[in-house]
């Protein structure tokens, strides 16, 4: 059974992002391709590698449960948007990256305003515009949407709690897979970065 959001989801879904756009929708019927592939979860079975940080990446926390915290989120801000899924029992996985919409007065619409000189009337005309095509995208079906291919790297191995280390500099406990040598001593990155600078 193909699974839709129901409205009252959709509601909370933009009370988590705050407002509605294209880059919302888009990122609701990419967390759709996924859970209609490998179900839904509550753990961290689900597994998402973003190459954005756009405004889709809200849904698809909200929808899939992939989050940062759970460390099965991962965040490659490549500028790109696609989206990478993997379910864990198995290993299957694909990349999902974002198509236009054919809609030609609306995106045309949007453009045009985005040029305009500022003003309330232009802001409220964008606005507008934006709803009506995020409305579009989320009746679309979500594989009009995506061009699906294989993932382009391996399911990243799962979240492990590592052992800190104390940087040399400030003195502040840091993961031991984030920090930095330098002249054998173990830096934080901010620091390292500053230590770099000086030698």
């Amino acid at each position: 059974m193909t699974y839709r959001p129901t409205a009252e989801q959709l509601e909370a879904a933009l009370s988590f992002h705050g407002h509605i756009c294209p880059g919302f929708a888009y990122g609701v019927q990419a967390a759709l391709l996924c859970i209609n592939r490998f179900g839904r979860h509550h753990d961290a079975e689900l597994v998402s590698l973003v190459e954005t940080d756009s405004c889709g990446v809200d849904a698809i926390q909200f929808f899939t449960g992939c989050t940062l915290g759970k460390g099965n989120l991962i965040l490659k801000d490549w500028g790109k948007a696609a989206y990478t899924f993997w379910r864990r029992s198995d290993g299957q996985g694909f990349r999902a990256l974002q198509q236009r919409l054919e809609a030609p007065e609306l995106t045309q619409q949007i453009d045009r305003l985005k040029q305009e000189s500022p003003s309330p009337e232009r802001e409220a005309q964008l606005k507008k515009a934006k709803t009506e095509l995020a409305h579009a995208i989320l009746a679309a079906e979500p594989e009009s949407l995506f061009t699906i291919q294989p993932p382009q790297r391996e399911i990243p191995r799962p979240e492990r709690i590592l052992t800190s280390l104390t940087c040399q500099a400030c003195g502040e406990p840091t993961m031991e897979s984030r920090v930095r040598l330098f002249d054998g001593h173990p830096y934080c990155i901010p620091c390292f970065s500053g230590v770099d600078q000086k030698s």
